[in-house]
């Protein structure tokens, strides 16, 4: 049946936008990608309309609880159409309407028939006095507070109820072998961070938030999480095998941590008179302040016109070489790079990140020498600690 295709895979960025608003025990139901940029997403408790802004690198969701929900109509045309919910309340149109290409016309349909029964079977258990996707099955062992079908964790005081599904953050049932929702192979997703035993919910955090280390492995090429058994990274599609292993550069992901550490250094900063003297200084200040807007290509010629100025200045390189690779520019960066570190060889930033672009070109001998020299020339710093646990995971291969 379609309605057994419903839930599909979203763009790495909308599905995490998403999953940042998503609650332990929430039942994904539908999961359909729409138009550029934009996803309809239906759990048990409420209707998700995700979409990107278009004056910036952000992510809306716009969610409706169940009961708020009256109606979901469908309007075609030539080229797409539009999923249309029909609100209690005031709410922007764009907020209540979902659109989808023309490709889309019979999921879409789909989606909202799916949302036409779960309003009526909402609507009945209203009538009936109970609760219309919750209702209440027991108490909490702990502390004696009405618990949920769906409730895999206490709200009073925070005791493990239920097993949820690694992958879809789905309750999975006692003693499952695959979770009913997304059909992956059941792990819970209730875990204890391996590094500092904080508890944690991996279907909603990718990173422990006591002490940040990545709570599931991770894509060596694009850093999204992967799914043991499967043999490709649901993110980027790239084959998991050779690459796996290191966490992967995950730029976006470094930024601010990098950004952080630069300003622990005032030795490294350009002086305000300096910016203003000196034409390579400022192109390359202008090209840090476009990099950290993720205006990569606006950036990538900032640091090329500073890098042409004065070529001698390693910084400049290594700067270049970054926005190159977060473009996906692999030969570009990987020419910067080793620029960079002929004009300074201790560039640990520049030792990290060539050892990231090696590794997931299948140089890991390459890559663990770079890996090493970080780990001895910076000893204690968190670049040194992320190559360490870069060649471990690479032992472990």
């Amino acid at each position: 049946m379609l309605q057994d295709n419903l839930i599909q895979e979203l763009p790495a960025d909308l599905e995490d936008a998403f999953r940042r608003t998503s609650v332990p025990g929430e039942s994904v139901l539908v999961s359909l990608p729409g138009a550029l940029g934009e996803a309809l997403v239906v759990t048990d408790r409420r209707i998700a309309i995700v979409r990107e802004k278009e004056s910036q690198d952000e992510i809306d969701v716009f969610s409706h609880q169940l009961s708020t929900v009256r109606s979901a109509s469908i309007d075609f045309s030539q080229t797409g159409g539009m999923l249309k919910l029909e609100i209690i309340g005031p709410a922007e149109d764009d907020q209540q309407t979902a659109y989808f290409p023309v490709d889309r016309h019979t999921y879409f349909a789909a989606a909202a028939q799916r949302i036409t029964e779960l309003l009526s079977y909402s609507s009945a258990a209203q009538a009936e006095g109970s609760a219309p996707v919750q209702p209440s099955r027991g108490v909490c062992p702990s502390c004696g507070v009405p618990i949920g079908d769906r409730d895999a964790f206490c709200a009073r005081c925070g005791q493990k109820i239920r097993d949820v599904c690694q992958l879809c953050g789905s309750v999975v049932p006692p003693m499952a072998g695959f979770c009913p929702h997304c059909g992956s192979e059941a792990r819970p997703a209730a875990i204890v961070c391996p590094a500092c035993g904080a508890r944690a919910n991996s279907a909603v955090m990718s990173y422990c938030p006591q002490c940040g280390t990545s709570l599931l492995p991770r894509c060596a090429a694009c850093g999204g999480s992967t799914v043991p058994g499967w043999p490709r990274c649901r993110y980027c599609g790239r084959e998991i095998g050779s690459s796996q292993g290191p966490a992967g550069r995950g730029f976006r992901l470094h930024r601010d941590r990098m950004l952080e550490e630069q300003a622990k250094r005032p030795s490294e900063a350009e002086p305000a008179d300096e910016v203003a003297d000196n034409p390579a200084a400022g192109h390359n200040a202008t090209g840090a302040t476009l990099f950290d807007q993720e205006k990569v290509e606006e950036a990538i010629e900032e640091f090329r016109r500073a890098v042409m100025l004065d070529p001698d200045n390693g910084s400049y390189h290594c700067n270049l070489a970054v926005a190159y690779d977060e473009a996906d520019q692999d030969d570009d960066a990987r020419r910067e790079y080793e620029r960079a570190l002929e004009l300074n060889p201790n560039d640990t930033t520049a030792l990290l990140y060539l050892g990231y672009l090696l590794n997931e070109n299948d140089q890991h001998e390459r890559a663990a020498e770079l890996w090493r020299r970080l780990a001895e020339v910076a000893p204690g710093t968190p670049d040194a600690e992320e190559a360490e646990q870069n060649l471990r995971a690479q032992e472990a291969l």
